[in-house]
């Protein structure tokens, strides 16, 4: 109950933040049009039905249902209003005026940024760490490795993650960038150069990702002294090897389900506390059944190509591999099946790679970068396409065992609920977690031959995450990205809120020059929901996070509303600057054709990025 509670506080506090951004920017209009004489009809606190209203001299103020913003109604504002040539009109003022009144709305929300500003960081922040879980393509052909701290871009000091992202998502394609990282405790320059996917590459570097979020009371964990906030730093497995640094959720996940019935040993970091604690618990066990993947078996061709990755776009803009293209030789390695190049591929993070796929009959090849994926390992980012053919069944493996054998077709696999299902079914729907089930048939074609096969599953110990109490809802681990909480004196924060407007202002205008020249890509825009969505996270973090966030939106604000585009502050702005040479205004026609290339504009632009935003919740 609480806790739906406090959601309802976080909504209203995003939906007033909004409203006030939007109410500040009518607002401007609104003064600037009371100082240069023009009659304002109406002026809205709040926009559809009209809930109270009072008229003060020669405006209606009033208060409206939806508290999302508000406007302003001038005398001879729109092309249908009656125009009597007299003096408090709109159309009435000279062009000068007309330029004050119309940017006026724009200036303020650019106005407003820099006491949003100094309010988030008086209030102060939770920021992620500069210490890099996984460095996205780029940074690892760069040079960047998983533990990296971050210090410096270009010579300037980066106290936190968010400003390397905004700092490289400015940064023009083919544009070399340096960066200073301390690695384990010695300065380190590397040179990542930018390429030509747009953000996405770098949208792919994660901070670290190995705070503790929940542990359950009177669990194993929770006996042991584990507790939420804790920054796991390492974990030692005595018969696995020893201590291993971690980095990201997934390799603390590998290393827990891989240890049942083992002592283990979390070392942690927590908060105000000198030096590393040393926690020891008895991972419990639990069993499970499964049908491991036996890569040797995939026949080593692509089915899909991640956005940004390595394998996606290189640096001179151009997809190298793509659906249906084989994997046949990476170097000198001869690739007969997808275990092959997983084999290559997982221990050459960072190091170019000479990939040569096969086509239509033809062979090319090309040098890739494998990066890092979650457990440290190198990825190109593609992934198998489910062919019938199984390639090879070797004689000590689990399915040689149950009947399965090389050069096998593979024409139905038993779906969840034990139902033979034909169709788009290939040598990977053996290898699907089905749980509760002990065994599947599988039906194969062997020298013309149709034979149905039962296929038992693996049944064996792994590591319990809810046993130990790591468990979290909706999830396979109760793991999140590490932030700190950092808090401006009065002065430092009056400091950083001169600088952090222009910084997010230089942003916004890069990365519309970057969309313009087709650098940046139009599905990284979001719409209303992305922003609603990104709100709620930050309204959670804290007060100082969402106005964080508000300064952010009003400064994209302000900055779009001066572009020239029809309906828009800017397009105003442009219909001035087409009176001023041809000495008149332009017709009413063309004022209203303009308008509607405005309309259709922003229309399809509304419809844009409300599909990039439902798309991004679809992929999860």
């Amino acid at each position: 109950m609480f806790g739906l509670l406090m959601d309802v506080v976080y909504v209203a506090e995003i939906v007033i933040g909004l409203g006030l951004l939007i109410f500040i920017h009518e607002l401007g209009h609104f003064l600037m049009a009371k100082r240069n004489g023009v009659r304002v009809e109406a002026f809205s606190l709040g926009m559809g039905p009209i809930l109270w209203k009072r008229t003060w001299g020669e405006t209606e103020y009033r208060i409206s249902a939806i508290p999302l913003g508000g406007y302003v109604k001038m005398a001879g504002e729109n092309i249908g209003d009656p125009r009597t040539g007299k003096p408090d009109e709109l159309t009435s003022k000279n062009a000068w005026q007309r330029l004050q009144i119309f940017s006026a709305g724009a200036l303020m929300n650019l106005i407003i940024a820099f006491p949003i500003a100094m309010l988030a960081f008086w209030a102060g922040l939770y920021v992620h760490v500069p210490e890099i879980a996984i460095p996205g393509p780029a940074e690892a052909a760069g040079g960047m490795k998983p533990g990296d701290v971050i210090v410096e871009i270009d010579g300037r000091p980066v106290e936190r993650f968010e400003q390397y992202r905004m700092e490289m998502i400015g940064r023009s394609q083919g544009s070399i960038v340096p960066v200073k990282v301390m690695r384990k405790g010695e300065s380190q320059p590397i040179e990542l150069k930018i390429p030509q996917s747009g953000s996405d590459r770098h949208a792919m570097t994660t901070p670290l990702q190995t705070t503790v979020a929940a542990v359950r009371e009177r669990s194993p964990a929770w006996e042991a002294g584990l507790r939420p906030k804790d920054v796991i730093v390492r974990i030692e497995d005595p018969e696995k090897g020893g201590r291993v640094d971690v980095y990201t959720a997934a390799q603390i996940l590998e290393i827990l389900k891989g240890a049942p019935d083992r002592k283990i040993a979390f070392f942690v970091k927590r908060e105000k506390e000198a030096g590393e604690r040393k926690i020891e618990v008895m991972m419990p066990a639990k069993r499970e059944v499964s049908w491991p993947e036996d890569a040797r078996m995939m026949e080593a061709v692509v089915k899909a190509v991640s956005a940004g990755s390595p394998a996606d776009v290189d640096y001179e803009g151009q997809s190298f591999l793509a659906e249906g293209d084989k994997v046949v030789q990476i170097g000198d390695t001869p690739i007969r099946h997808w275990k092959d190049l997983k084999t290559v591929v997982e221990r050459s993070a960072a190091v170019p790679l000479a990939v040569t796929r096969e086509r239509d009959g033809g062979r090319a090849a090309k040098e890739i970068v494998p990066a890092y994926n979650p457990l440290g390992k190198g990825m190109l980012g593609i992934v198998p396409l489910p062919t019938k053919t199984i390639v090879e069944v070797a004689e000590d493996s689990w399915y040689y065992e149950k009947g399965l054998r090389s050069g096998d077709r593979v024409e139905a696999v038993d779906d969840e609920k034990g139902v033979l299902t034909s169709g788009e079914v290939g040598v990977q729907d053996i290898f699907k977690l089905r749980p509760g089930r002990a065994s599947i048939r599988v039906q194969i074609e062997r020298d013309g031959k149709m034979i149905t096969l039962e296929v038992k599953g693996r049944e064996g110990p792994v590591g319990d995450i809810e046993g130990l109490g790591l468990g979290a809802a909706g999830a396979q681990i109760a793991i999140e990205l590490n932030m700190r909480f950092s808090r401006w004196s009065v002065g430092e924060a009056a400091r950083d809120a001169i600088r952090e407007p222009v910084r997010i202002t230089q942003l916004t205008f890069q990365t519309l020059g970057k969309l313009v020249f087709g650098q940046e890509s139009v599905k990284n825009l979001s719409g209303v929901v992305g922003i609603f969505q990104a709100s709620f996270l930050h309204a959670r973090l804290g007060l100082g996070n969402l106005l964080f966030l508000l300064l952010v939106i009003t400064v994209n604000l302000g900055v779009f509303n001066l572009l020239p585009i029809p309906v828009l502050d800017g397009g105003h702005v442009l219909l001035l600057g087409i009176e001023k040479l041809r000495g008149a205004p332009p017709s009413p026609r063309f004022i209203e054709r303009f308008q509607v290339v405005g309309v259709v504009f922003l229309l399809a632009l509304i419809v844009l990025t409300l599909y990039n935003d439902f798309s991004r919740i679809l992929r999860g």
